[in-house]
C-alpha cells in the first residue's frame, strides 16, 4: 500500500475551517464590537460578584443567551445591550447622532413699530439613512 493511500485511509474528510475563515472575515466589524462588549460584561461581572445565572434572571433571558454573549460571538440587538446595561448598571454603547443648530438674525429691530420684517435662518445637519449628515437651511421669514 502506497503512504498516499495509508493518508487516505486514515485522514478525516474536510473540515469546515475555511467556511468559517470565511465567516469571520465578512463579519470582522460585528464580531470585534461583540468581543469588546463581552469583556466589559465579564468584568462587570466579576467586579459586581454576579455570574452569569443571576445576570440572566435580572436580564429575563435564558442562561444560554447569556453565555453566548460573553463567548464574544452574539450579534447584540439593541434591546439586548439595554438589558445588559441595565442589569449591570454600566454604560457599553452610545449613539451619538450629531445635531447642530446656529441662529443667524439679519436684523434685529430697536422698537417695536419697527418690526417689519426678521428673518431667521438656521442651518441644521440631519441623518439620512445611511447616516450621511445632509445639511439644509431653513428659511423662516415675516414670523412676526
Amino acid at each position: 500500500m502506497l503512504d498516499l493511500d495509508k493518508l487516505n485511509k486514515i485522514s478525516t474528510p474536510d473540515t469546515i475551517w475555511r467556511k468559517d475563515a470565511t465567516y469571520r472575515q465578512e463579519n470582522r466589524d460585528w464580531l470585534q464590537k461583540s468581543a469588546k462588549v463581552a469583556l466589559i460584561v465579564l468584568r462587570a461581572l466579576k467586579d459586581q460578584s454576579i455570574n452569569q445565572k443571576d445576570l440572566a434572571e435580572l436580564m429575563g433571558v435564558k442562561p444560554q443567551q447569556v453565555n453566548k454573549i460573553v463567548k464574544g460571538k452574539e450579534n447584540l440587538t439593541l434591546e439586548t445591550i439595554c438589558k445588559l446595561e441595565n442589569a449591570l448598571n454600566v454604560k457599553i454603547a452610545e449613539i451619538n447622532i450629531p445635531f447642530t443648530t446656529e441662529f443667524v438674525v439679519e436684523s434685529i429691530p430697536t422698537k417695536k413699530q419697527d418690526i417689519k420684517h426678521i428673518s431667521t435662518i438656521i442651518p441644521f445637519k440631519y441623518p439620512i439613512y445611511d447616516f450621511e449628515l445632509t445639511e439644509s437651511i431653513c428659511d423662516f421669514r415675516d414670523a412676526v
